[in-house]
């Protein structure tokens, strides 16, 4: 475990901590001693190249349009439903150097507007079947009912189901509709699923670059609540979501360690120090274009445009 210590304790202490206690909870209903899971993971993770988590955009569209949105959705130029045959080629050129992702979570955008999704969880499945996925979290507003062929894959023991809940006041009379359908066929099929009320911090809109220091993009990245959400878009892991729609809207592209592109990856050790750097960033250009930690404050959640 020596050559992998050093990233163990960074995935533990800034993404599986909190992560692997829900996963735990809500897939096997228990709550591990914090010291009995940490070793267990340990052992896992030996002398592999892992992505501990890892958000996976199967789409850029979505069914609501919320201002403030983590991932800037609403903003972004280009919004596309990803294939099936395109999804797949972007994990076969992952899985050429990486040998296990340890909870990958599809989203979207909303991922139930993407018809190929039952594929893509099949193909996931597939992989987690290899060993090379520990755990499929599926995130979701519940606001598009699933096709036919989505909910036979849906209930698939070995997926979890993350039901974000926006009900209260912001969605149409046809997706509370939808949304109610959703979760009583959940309910009826005792799919593994759970609903989150969510609260949200507005990070600001993509209107303009400030100019920062290098602390104070220290301060902004040290202080962000999605500093270690790394996603998949488009094939390439970011370091945050923003990268990629900054990418998108044309504003600006990341040459630094912030973007894992896996195609361009060629060969193991190269990927080993790929990584290394990506996990010890400290600090995001794409920073200058949110709000400062003092201007950052509560709002209602999916406020729309």
């Amino acid at each position: 475990m020596e050559e992998n210590i050093v990233y163990f304790k960074h995935f533990w202490e800034h993404i599986l901590y909190k992560q692997m206690f829900e996963i735990e909870q809500r897939y096997y209903g228990r709550i591990p001693m914090a010291t009995d899971l940490y070793e267990e993971l340990q052992k896992v993770f030996q002398n592999k190249l892992v992505i501990p988590f890892m958000d996976f955009s199967v789409a850029t569209a979505c069914s609501l349009n919320c201002r403030a949105c983590s991932q800037w959705m609403p903003y972004l130029k280009r919004r596309k439903i990803f294939s099936a045959q395109e999804v797949h080629r972007w994990m076969e050129e992952i899985f050429r150097y990486i040998d296990y992702i340890h909870i990958i979570s599809p989203f979207g955008g909303e991922a139930f507007l993407n018809d190929e999704f039952a594929e893509i969880l099949n193909d996931l499945l597939r992989y987690k079947s290899e060993k090379k996925i520990g755990f499929i979290r599926i995130v979701t507003n519940g606001t598009v009912f699933p096709s036919e062929s989505l909910r036979k894959v849906l209930c698939n023991p070995d997926i979890l189901i993350l039901v974000s809940n926006y009900t209260g006041g912001i969605l149409s009379a046809e997706q509370s509709e939808n949304y109610k359908r959703f979760i009583q066929f959940l309910n009826d099929e005792n799919c593994r699923y759970y609903e989150a009320k969510m609260e949200w911090i507005d990070l600001g809109i993509p209107e303009q670059k400030r100019e920062l220091q290098e602390q104070q993009k220290h301060e902004c990245f040290s202080s962000c609540f999605v500093r270690d959400c790394a996603g998949l878009y488009e094939g390439n892991l970011y370091h945050c979501p923003r990268i990629y729609a900054l990418e998108n809207m044309g504003l600006e592209v990341s040459t630094g360690d912030d973007v894992i592109r896996f195609a361009e990856i060629k060969s193991k050790e190269e990927m080993r120090e790929k990584l290394e750097r990506f996990y010890c960033v400290e600090a995001l250009e794409a920073c200058a274009w949110c709000s400062a930690p003092e201007d950052r404050h509560s709002i209602p959640a999916a406020e729309q445009l």
